[in-house]
């Protein structure tokens, strides 16, 4: 008497799991490597001028640190409030050189790819109890799906700026749900303090970071945090620190004179008509995301979430209540990431935030995945099934999945961010594009006080994002006039 799902054994999990690791290797090295292209742009010159040219003076960490808080104090009166992103964009890895703003992608997967597993972890592995070996495999095709599917992949991976305040900041907001989560799990006081340290240092981090982030942190530590003490029966007080750090940085951020300055330039919406618009925009979202590979992935690992969930079901006795509420809850934490960006700029935002809203709801299409199989494997417990014939019918819809996506759908290997990544590095495209960069960089670095530069001949889907213009008095212009020195750069029609 048993589910009707297959039973994996621990030899086919094995082999799952050392081919989805193998893949998501692969995966990686064409993004690592066409990351070797990218250049700095608009606000990685304007944010790092302090501390680049305090590098160029000085070569001293501690006074480029020094300039950091001296660009984050000035843009938290001026231009927003949030204080961590800033001081982080200053130090751009442009300012140590030319060449090591090929760390920026290396950075930005590395916030992509290990916050994740190491969620997973804490949830299957100390929460859950699962194998090890489940979880890796879980976490291996969910980060391939992550890394393959992602909305804009210039601004989530190859632009420092916009990565840094996003990308980066929404892998440590899901380290921050992580340790408050392991928190709850483990039981000796060393622990809990080393742990309560780390989750407050990250609190403060995340708090400071886009408000998309820091307003879905905020309330997923407070639901989690109700849920788990409705759950132990008892409270934890070690959770208060974090919690009171957040809550710190959170109004300091919020409360900056910089906020209300940039607001003049943008028209938002009211709270009620904000949030009735993230409602919508959130729907609309879901239908566009939801597609052929989100369908692949979840069938991928439905053999090892059907016997993951069958030892919680039995062994934990785990039933899984009431998956209709997490659901709703679900929708309420996708939609609240972009109630600020309509309350504030009218808008659903731009590029760089569509990226860790994706993310996010990939990451609750998981969860709620993994929730419903386990209630279902625990509400039809007895129920029989022929196991050759459920065999024979997953291999079949597997199958057919496969097929509708890669021979049915027109140039579907073009929406898989690594084939695109080999594309233009095969193609030379990547290479052609960073000479042209850098036959800029020759000009800016001539003794000339007046740049021309001509446009872009080559655009690269991964790596170009925008350019300066024709008007040199235009801001973009401005910071990369400052960078190198210059009177005036400008682009010639």
């Amino acid at each position: 008497m048993s589910f009707p799902i297959t039973k994996c054994n621990k030899i086919t999990e094995g082999l799952l799991t050392l081919s989805a690791t193998i893949l998501l290797l692969i995966a990686l090295i064409p993004l690592i490597m066409v990351g070797r292209y990218a250049h700095p742009w608009a606000d990685d010159y304007s944010y790092c001028a302090y501390t680049n040219t305090t590098w160029q003076n000085s070569h001293s960490i501690g006074v480029v640190l020094e300039a950091a808080f001296q660009k984050v104090k000035e843009t938290y009166n001026t231009w927003q409030g949030t204080f961590a992103s800033a001081f982080l964009m200053c130090l751009c890895p442009v300012i140590w050189g030319e060449e090591m703003y090929a760390l920026t992608p290396v950075i930005m997967l590395s916030s992509i790819v290990i916050p994740h597993f190491f969620l997973l972890y804490v949830v299957l592995v100390k929460g859950l109890r699962v194998r090890k070996l489940q979880w890796w495999y879980i976490s291996c095709v969910f980060a391939f799906w992550l890394l393959q599917t992602i909305h804009s992949p210039v601004n989530a991976l190859y632009w420092y700026n916009g990565s840094v305040h996003y990308t980066f900041m929404h892998g440590v907001m899901l380290v921050t749900i992580a340790l408050i989560c392991l928190l709850f799990c483990v039981k000796e006081w060393r622990a809990k303090l080393l742990i309560t340290v780390l989750a407050a240092i990250a609190s403060v981090i995340c708090s400071g970071s886009n408000y998309s982030t820091a307003l879905l942190g905020i309330l997923c530590l407070l639901g989690m945090v109700v849920v788990f003490q409705w759950y132990q029966k008892q409270w934890n007080y070690w959770v208060l620190f974090p919690l009171l750090s957040y809550g710190i940085g959170f109004y300091v951020n919020i409360t900056a004179p910089g906020n209300w300055m940039r607001q003049e330039h943008f028209k938002g919406q009211g709270i009620l008509e904000s949030v009735w618009s993230s409602f919508e925009i959130s729907i609309e979202f879901i239908g566009e995301w939801f597609d052929w590979q989100s369908c692949i992935i979840l069938l991928l690992i439905l053999p090892v979430v059907r016997n993951m969930t069958e030892r919680i079901t039995i062994e934990r006795e785990y039933h899984f209540p009431m998956p209709g509420v997490v659901n709703v809850l679900s929708f309420g934490s996708l939609a609240c990431m972009f109630t600020p960006l309509f309350y504030a700029m009218g808008g659903a935002g731009v590029d760089r935030q569509t990226n860790i809203a994706k993310m996010w709801f990939q990451l609750l299409v998981l969860g709620n995945f993994i929730y419903w199989i386990g209630w279902v494997r625990r509400k039809f417990r007895s129920f029989n099934v022929n196991y050759i014939s459920y065999h024979t019918g997953y291999f079949v819809v597997v199958a057919l999945l496969l097929f509708c996506h890669f021979y049915l759908c027109e140039d579907v290997l073009t929406d898989y961010t690594s084939y695109a990544a080999y594309v233009s590095l095969k193609t030379g495209e990547a290479k052609n594009f960073y000479e042209e960069y850098m036959e800029r960089v020759s000009l800016l670095e001539s003794d000339k006080e007046v740049i021309e530069l001509q446009p872009y001949t080559i655009r690269p889907y991964l790596l170009y994002f925008e350019d300066i213009t024709t008007d040199k008095y235009d801001w973009k212009n401005s910071a990369l006039a400052s960078r190198y020195g210059k009177k005036s750069v400008y682009l010639i029609e």
